[in-house]
C-alpha cells in the first residue's frame, strides 16, 4: 500500500470516541476512551472535566461494571482479540484481583444491589457446556457454580433481596427463553412458553417482583413487555410501532422508564412515568446517532446516555429529570478531520423485484455540487442478520472525501431492525433473493444523475 494511502487512511481512522461504562458513587462516570492504541477506563468526575485513565493494560477494555456500595468495578478483556474474556475486580488506583479462570470464556457479570453478588455465565474451550458462576466480589474467593447446562446462557438480573437470578437460555438469534434460578438451592424453572418461536432480551426485575424484557413474543418487532412470572402473562409496556426496541433501563426507585428505540437505523431514546405515565420531558437535543449506553444513576437523577454517529465518533451525555436538562460530559475528537471533510448520510428506499423497499444509506462527498457524476461504491454488511446502521463509519468517509466516490450501504432481506418478517426473507431456498436485491440496487444506480453507473 502506498504510503500516502496509508497516511490518508489513518486521518480517518484515528478517532476517538467515548463509550459510558458505569455511575460511580459520587456521581463521577467511568468510560472507555483511549489516548493511545486501545481504549481502556477511564475517569470523569464532572461534564466536561478531563479524561483520567484509569487502566493502563497492552489489551482493550471490553466493558467496566460498578460494583454498587462502593467504588470498586469489574473489568473485562480477552487477550490479543481471542474474544476468551476474563473478569477482574479493582478501584480507580491500586492492585486489581482476577475472578475467572484461564483458558474459560466469561459474560458480562450482572451485581446484587449490596454489591456482594456477582454471577457471570462460564465456557470452556472445546465444550458446549456453559456454567453460571457465583462470587463476592468485594471479598473475591474462589467462584462456585450455580448451574450447569448444554447451550448458551447469559444472566441478566439479581432480584433485590439477592434470593433469585434471571437468565436467558439462547437457542438461536431467533429463539431464546428466560429462566429463574433459586441462588440458594440452585433450582431453575423456565418462565416463557417452552418452543416459542420468540426472542427474549434483557430481563429484569422491576416492582412486585414483576419482570420487563425486550422481545417480539406476538409480534413482528422487538417490545417492551411486563412478565408475570407466576402465570407467564405477558403485557406490552411500549407503544404498538414498527420499529424494535434496542435497550431499556428503569430507575432504582421503580418511577421512571428510559428506552430506546431503533428507528430506521437511528436511536431515538424516550423517558416515562412508569407508575402514573404521566408525560415527562423528553430528552431533546441529542445528535442523530446510534446508542451505546443507556443507564440511570444509582439515586436514579440522571440518565446517562451514549450514543455515536456518522459525523461524531461516539461521546456520553446525561439527561436530568424531571427537569429536562441535557449535558454533554464529553467530547471527542475525529482525528484533526475539519467538517468539510465528513459526510452526513441520506436514508433512502429503492425498489426491489417483488416491490418491497430496500433502505440503505447514502454517502456522497461532502460539498459536492448537487448533480456531478461520482463513482460508486457499495457495502453490503455481513451477517448475515445484521444492520448497516449510521455510526462512525470512517471506511466510508474515507471512501467518499478522500477517494470522490458515493458509498452506498443498503440493508437487504435478511437484515435486522426491519421485524421479523423481514428478517426471514432470505431464509433457506430464499437466500438468493438478497442477491437479488443487491441487483435492485445497481438498477436504481443506473436511474440516479449523479451517479456512474459504470464505475
Amino acid at each position: 500500500i502506498p504510503a500516502d494511502i496509508a497516511q490518508a487512511v489513518q486521518r480517518y481512522q484515528n478517532s476517538r470516541s467515548a463509550e459510558f461504562q458505569a455511575w460511580q458513587p459520587d456521581g463521577s462516570m467511568l468510560i472507555t476512551t483511549r489516548f493511545g492504541s486501545t481504549d481502556q477506563v477511564h475517569h470523569v468526575r464532572a461534564p466536561g472535566a478531563a479524561r483520567t485513565q484509569v487502566s493502563f493494560y497492552a489489551e482493550p477494555v471490553a466493558g467496566a461494571h460498578a460494583i454498587p456500595g462502593s467504588d470498586r468495578f469489574i473489568v473485562r478483556r480477552d487477550t490479543g482479540g481471542d474474544e476468551w474474556f476474563q473478569l477482574y475486580v479493582r478501584g480507580l488506583t491500586g492492585t486489581e484481583q482476577r475472578l475467572t479462570e484461564s483458558e474459560t470464556r466469561n459474560s458480562p457479570p450482572v451485581l446484587s444491589d449490596d454489591g456482594h453478588l456477582a454471577v457471570w455465565a462460564k465456557a470452556v474451550r472445546g465444550t458446549a457446556r456453559y456454567e453460571l458462576q457465583v462470587a463476592d466480589p468485594l471479598a473475591p474467593e474462589a467462584a462456585r457454580t450455580l448451574y450447569t447446562v448444554e447451550g448458551s446462557i447469559d444472566p441478566s438480573d439479581i432480584s433485590e433481596d439477592g434470593s433469585t437470578l434471571l437468565f436467558v437460555r439462547s437457542f438461536s438469534n431467533r429463539q431464546s427463553e428466560v429462566w429463574e434460578l433459586d441462588i440458594a438451592s440452585g433450582e431453575a424453572r423456565r418462565l416463557t412458553e417452552e418452543g416459542a418461536e420468540a426472542r427474549y432480551d434483557e430481563p429484569h426485575y422491576i416492582r412486585g417482583g414483576r419482570i420487563l424484557t425486550i422481545s417480539d413474543h406476538g409480534g413482528d418487532y422487538r417490545r417492551l413487555l411486563e412478565l408475570d412470572p407466576a402465570t407467564g402473562e405477558e403485557r406490552a409496556i411500549t407503544p404498538d410501532i414498527d420499529w424494535n426496541v434496542e435497550a431499556f433501563d428503569v430507575s432504582k426507585d421503580g418511577r421512571v422508564l428510559a428506552y430506546a428505540v431503533n428507528e430506521g437505523g437511528y436511536s431515538r431514546v424516550a423517558v416515562q412515568d412508569f407508575l402514573t405515565r404521566r408525560a415527562l420531558p423528553q430528552p431533546e437535543g441529542l445528535p442523530k446517532g446510534v446508542l451505546t449506553g443507556l443507564k440511570w444513576s444509582p439515586d436514579g437523577s440522571k440518565l446517562a446516555i451514549g450514543l455515536t454517529g456518522p459525523t461524531a465518533a461516539g461521546d456520553v451525555y446525561s439527561f436530568a429529570v424531571p427537569q429536562g436538562e441535557l449535558t454533554r460530559w464529553t467530547n471527542s475528537e475525529l482525528g484533526g478531520l475539519g467538517p468539510e471533510e465528513i459526510s452526513e448520510p441520506e436514508l433512502i428506499s429503492f425498489e426491489t423485484f417483488d416491490g418491497r423497499e430496500i433502505p440503505a444509506f447514502v454517502y456522497r462527498p461532502a460539498g459536492i455540487p448537487e448533480g456531478q457524476k461520482t463513482p460508486v461504491i457499495m457495502d453490503i454488511h455481513g451477517g448475515p442478520e445484521s444492520q448497516t446502521r449510521p455510526v462512525w463509519n470512517y471506511g466510508a468517509q474515507f471512501f467518499a472525501n478522500a477517494l470522490g466516490a458515493t458509498v452506498i450501504l443498503p440493508n437487504v432481506r435478511g437484515s435486522d431492525g426491519y421485524g421479523r418478517t423481514y428478517l426471514d426473507l432470505d431464509n433457506a431456498a430464499k437466500r438468493e433473493d438478497s442477491v437479488r436485491d443487491i441487483g435492485a440496487l445497481i438498477d436504481w444506480i443506473e436511474t440516479q444523475p449523479n451517479l456512474d453507473a459504470e464505475r
